[in-house]
């Protein structure tokens, strides 16, 4: 059984040592079970059109960043102490900057959509010569995000912004950033604003830069408990966001057409265990490591 969630909160002591595994069960058994109520005839309906454009305007999907983070604080996503071992490339890449102790050259990571810091803080505190820039919708998210790392004595090398990442340009010039983190961020974007994003973070990665990216996967438990579904893998969760779940194939598509090249894509199958009840829960996660190539390629 997995222990990938790292469930505690981060704190000034030093960097958690976590276990990481991603394949408690296949895919496709997954698939066999779930199917059916995801995406066959016991799915939940989909919604009217005029419902659903109402859901999915670009305003509404902001505010209802800002009122979850307003009422959830950095309470709700636990630190993703994992990441560097869930991506071995940015972990290794990191690990050898670090041993070599070249503090003039640290890397530059953009985390597109980073929330309250969980998945950027554990690694600005692993990793010394890292430095970060993250950007999200919401300024309570954001604010929350400058305030743990100032008490992980970490804020030196952190860059904050409010951005819009669905519709607006990010903050860095071209071919700036040895990094990019993309981390159950896509999912809460309309589809039709795949594109842009992607594009966006092909742009300001150096050649060969890496863009890291984990999300909800086809069939995940949260998919079959949804009750609001929008359109085929879209659909709206109790606590007001939107949720898009990915195939491989889809995601496959959306990055390659970008310009990125494969170097690892996944379902990472998870089973966790609910403490109070035992019950097992099977979470389905996309994990994808991308590159943009070192040269004669432009963003698609």
């Amino acid at each position: 059984m997995s222990t990938q969630g790292a469930q505690s909160s981060i704190d000034n002591s030093a960097p958690r040592q976590v276990s990481y595994y991603d394949a408690d069960f296949t895919w496709e058994e997954i698939e066999k079970e779930r199917k059916e109520r995801c995406v066959g005839k016991a799915a939940p309906p989909v919604l009217e059109s005029s419902k659903v454009s109402e859901i999915t305007k670009v305003s509404s999907l902001a505010n209802s960043w800002e009122a979850f983070y307003e009422k959830h604080k950095a309470k709700f996503f636990k630190p993703r102490s994992y990441l560097h071992e869930a991506f071995p490339k940015l972990g290794d890449q990191l690990r050898d900057q670090s041993s070599r102790e070249q503090s003039s050259k640290c890397s530059l990571l953009f985390e597109i959509g980073c929330g309250h810091g969980s998945s950027s803080l554990p690694l600005l505190t692993r990793f010394p010569f890292l430095r970060v820039f993250g950007v999200d919708v919401s300024k309570t998210a954001i604010e929350s995000f400058k305030n743990g790392a100032e008490d992980l004595k970490c804020s030196d090398r952190l860059r904050t912004s409010v951005v819009d990442v669905a519709v607006e340009k990010l903050p860095v010039d071209d071919n700036e950033c040895d990094f990019a983190l993309l981390v159950f961020t896509l999912s809460a974007i309309l589809p039709s604003n795949f594109p842009h994003v992607i594009n966006e973070a092909f742009r300001i990665l150096k050649p060969g830069g890496l863009l890291m990216f984990r999300d909800y996967g086809l069939y995940d438990m949260v998919q079959s408990r949804c009750k609001v579904r929008l359109k085929e893998r879209l659909y709206l969760k109790n606590d007001g966001v939107m949720v898009f779940f990915f195939s491989k194939e889809q995601t496959k598509e959306i990055f390659t057409t970008a310009g990125f090249e494969v170097l690892e894509l996944k379902y990472a199958t998870v089973r966790c265990q609910n403490r109070k009840t035992k019950q097992n829960m099977d979470r389905v996660f996309i994990n994808a490591t991308f590159r943009k190539p070192l040269s004669g390629s432009t963003c698609g």
